[in-house]
């Protein structure tokens, strides 16, 4: 496991890793809306990268895209 990032909108931007790997981060112009789905537009493949990182975020639209991201680990 590279990180565990709890996401949470009470944490004021930033994010600690709660695995042993300690890579925290920081959301910078992050706009939180409530219950409400991630939308993975066309192309299928939507992405985000960390900055200073060489992990990219993927993630593929499936059977349920209404899925609501509270926490996510790679």
């Amino acid at each position: 496991m590279v990180g565990y990032w709890k996401i949470d909108e009470e944490s004021n931007g930033y994010i600690n890793d709660e695995s042993p790997s300690g890579n925290n981060a920081q959301i910078n112009s992050a706009l939180w809306v409530n219950d409400s789905p991630i939308d993975f537009k066309t192309p299928v493949y939507d992405y985000s990268t960390i900055a200073g990182s060489y992990i990219q975020l993927t993630a593929k639209e499936g059977v349920n895209p209404a899925i609501e991201m509270t926490e996510l680990v790679i």
